[in-house]
């Protein structure tokens, strides 16, 4: 078989299993029965997560508090902005099983056909890396999370990127925060496209009023402003004493250690800063900027998940989504 068509029919494979794996797991949490949890007087829906954005929507449109409990609706709060909470809307009027399996769909899907179109990839390897993907897709869909969307997002931060598509990129990656503030983090990219970083700023703005502004086309000023605080406040409060799956949190399981999480995510921050500013301004070859891009986008990816103190096991399909790109690079 001539190359270009087992690359096709590896494509094709990929697309089939991704999907087959989104559907099979909306199948598997909508017949699963209720799941009960210590501390908590009601049980709790296998597919809660999903519940919790389908839900927020409504409060928005409805005027109702975001960040407070739902019982029994759903366990746990919603931690996002108030622009994600309008973006989740459509999905309080889907019938249930339809709205989780286009959730599932979209959080596999968003990533992989990112993957298919970002520049300089090989295509064999990236059909073979996909696969260690989808395993962690799996456990991500299984908690019906956001981090699939989050990933897909980034992604196709770095496709737009590429093309030079400045609008593209920042709205990507600015939304991409809304969900997971950290997201952010992917503006530092435009360092490898220095021309396009005073548009980029004038659009970060422009498009950042924008949505933050987007919900009064359907609520009133003083709500927004009110859910805005408590946005802040509740992303203040969230970090507790947790380090979970996070660097902190292997070196507390290992040593018995538990390092100051603010200044280890800040020493790492100003390290992976530190690192791309080098790669940004040393002196490489104009058809090098595309590979260092990626690099960087990997590594972004990989420092999202190891040094959030929150990561869990359904977040780590962000970090694996770098190392697909870091390994599909030619």
């Amino acid at each position: 078989m001539k190359p270009h068509l087992l690359l096709l029919k590896f494509f094709r494979v990929n697309v089939f299993l991704f999907i087959a794996a989104a559907l099979a797991i909306t199948i598997k949490l909508l017949y699963a029965p209720p799941v009960h949890i210590n501390n908590i007087n009601f049980d709790v829906a296998p597919y809660n997560n999903f519940l919790i954005f389908q839900l927020s929507g409504f409060n928005l449109l409805n005027e109702l508090p975001l960040y407070i409990s739902n019982d029994p609706l759903h366990y746990d709060l919603f931690k996002y902005s108030p622009t994600c909470a309008l973006a989740f809307a459509p999905f309080y009027y889907l019938p249930t099983a339809l709205g989780l399996a286009f959730w599932s769909l979209l959080n596999v899907m968003l990533p992989f056909y990112a993957l298919h179109q970002i520049r300089g990839l090989n295509n064999k390897t990236r059909n073979i890396m996909l696969l260690f993907l989808l395993g962690e897709s799996i456990t991500s869909l299984l908690n019906t999370q956001s981090n699939g969307l989050v990933l897909g997002l980034l992604l196709w931060a770095v496709v737009a990127l590429q093309r030079e598509k400045v609008g593209q990129t920042v709205i990507f990656v600015l939304f991409s925060g809304f969900i997971k503030i950290f997201g952010w983090i992917f503006f530092l990219l435009f360092l490898f496209k220095p021309r396009l970083i005073p548009k980029a700023v004038v659009l970060g703005f422009v498009y950042a009023t924008f949505l933050i502004a987007l919900p009064l086309l359907w609520v009133q000023s003083d709500y927004l402003i009110s859910e805005y605080r408590w946005w802040f406040l509740l992303l203040k409060q969230d970090s507790g004493n947790y380090v979970k799956l996070s660097f902190m949190g292997w070196f507390q399981a290992w040593f018995g250690v538990l390092l100051p999480k603010q200044i280890v995510l800040f020493l790492a921050l100003g390290l992976q800063i530190i690192t791309i500013v080098l790669c940004a301004f040393y002196k490489f070859q104009v058809d090098q900027v595309n590979r260092r891009i990626l690099q960087n986008a990997s590594a972004l990816l990989l420092w999202v998940v190891l040094f959030n103190h929150m990561s869990e096991s359904a977040t780590y399909v962000i970090a694996i989504g770098g190392i697909v790109l870091f390994f599909s690079g030619d």
